[in-house]
């Protein structure tokens, strides 16, 4: 049936981080209307770095964003992984061009409020409704209804949830599965580089960073040019309650199993800190209904040791506007369908290898080095089905509708 055959396509966006902004741009970009509704007052300069890999950069490209990404971003020479307790080089890893050559597309390292500035700058005017906290979502048989906490509401033809683990509630309760806690706390700050020791500084303004040890891994890089070093430490044994806590450097660099001098460089450099539990939930079968569908955490959220959470966002947000392209108000259904089994595997396996990942970088034992030296040398092509992946390509070659 051609498109004009169909009565025009409404999509309310609950969630105004990366995968709901990504979403927005996406759909306006197909000419589908998109008001993205966000709790948060205003954006702020919050938030943390984000590694954007090939596979949403390809992505973030196609919607025209690849001159703002480059003028954002740090451009990585290499990815480098040290010993915590020797400090040995265990692998290296070409970023840069070499990465481009092997993926088709860059590696890029930025702030995440920058990233989601430059998404902003390129969504329809008078399309973000700021101060917007979603208390439910009504579904109704032609349309689905949104109820704010200031008393006000929306109505939309499709609703998507775009908020984070927060979303998946709003498709009913047996969405709702449980998080489930890894054992582990991120750690998460900046530091400031004129304030790390200079020899310290040179080994770390070019490169991703990842210090691997006994229960323990700092993963970091520089953003905005290089005037702010952003890193996450994970730490496990603990014994925190499970809750976003404020933390000391004085606190942290007491309870590290261990010493490296490079990770107390960079933490001395940095302010108070900030501490959450690392949790992810296990997949659901399914996470769309007859109005409304989940993206991002909302429907798989993954540990952060593959640095998919973002990527994997964007990969839904361009795939439900692209099956969304040729459907209307009143055949959602199959759209939704096609959506889900594309995105449903995939997103499955990128969870358990976050999984997977995380167990072998923050293994107790010191006897699997040789073990680790031999996986990360190999670490490029074995993670080629992640950074590789074309998601363009899927669509044409499953959904048939680009």
């Amino acid at each position: 049936m051609p498109m004009s055959a169909y009565r025009r396509l409404s999509v309310a966006v609950v969630g105004g981080g990366i995968g709901g902004l990504t979403t927005a741009v996406a759909l306006h970009q197909r000419g589908i209307h998109a008001d993205v509704y966000e709790q948060a007052d205003v954006m702020t300069d919050a938030g943390n770095g984000l590694a954007i890999s090939a596979n949403s950069s390809r992505l973030l490209t196609r919607l025209g964003l690849s001159n703002g990404l480059r003028k954002r971003s740090v451009g990585l020479a290499h990815a480098d992984f040290i010993s915590w307790t020797t400090g040995e080089l265990l692998a290296r890893h070409q970023l840069g061009d070499h990465y481009k050559n092997l993926f088709g597309y860059p590696y890029y390292a930025l702030h995440r409020t920058d990233l989601a500035d430059l998404l902003l700058s390129a969504c329809e005017p008078n399309t973000i409704h700021w101060g917007m906290r979603c208390l439910d979502i009504i579904e109704k048989p032609d349309c689905v209804e949104i109820h704010f906490a200031d008393g006000s509401s929306a109505e939309a033809d499709l609703a998507v949830g775009a908020d984070g683990i927060r979303s998946a509630t709003l498709l009913g309760t047996k969405f709702a599965r449980p998080l489930i806690h890894s054992g582990v706390f991120a750690v998460r700050g900046f530091a400031a580089p004129d304030q790390i020791p200079r020899h310290v500084w040179n080994s770390l303004s070019d490169c991703m960073r990842l210090t691997v040890g006994p229960g323990c891994m700092m993963v970091g890089y520089p953003v905005r040019a290089g005037e702010i070093y952003n890193f996450v430490l994970f730490l496990s044994g603990t014994g925190w309650p499970e809750e976003t806590q404020v933390r000391e450097v004085s606190e942290i660099c007491a309870i590290l199993p261990t010493e490296s001098s490079t990770v107390n460089a960079i933490l001395q450099a940095s302010g108070p800190l900030i501490s959450r539990p690392v949790k992810d939930r296990r997949p659901l079968k399914s996470w769309s209904t007859r109005r409304k569908t989940l993206i991002g955490d909302a429907a798989h959220a993954m540990l952060p040791y593959q640095g998919q959470g973002a990527n994997q966002a964007i990969e839904d947000a361009y795939a439900l506007a692209a099956h969304l392209a040729e459907t209307g108000a009143d055949n959602l259904q199959p759209a939704l369908k096609s959506y889900e089994a594309m995105r449903h595997n995939r997103t499955r396996r990128v969870q358990m290898a976050s999984r997977m990942a995380g167990t072998l970088m923050m293994r107790e034992d010191a006897a699997h080095t040789n073990e680790m030296k031999l996986k990360l040398s190999r670490l490029q092509q074995d993670l080629a089905w992640i950074h590789g992946y074309d998601l363009v390509r899927a669509c044409e070659e499953g959904a048939k509708i680009l």
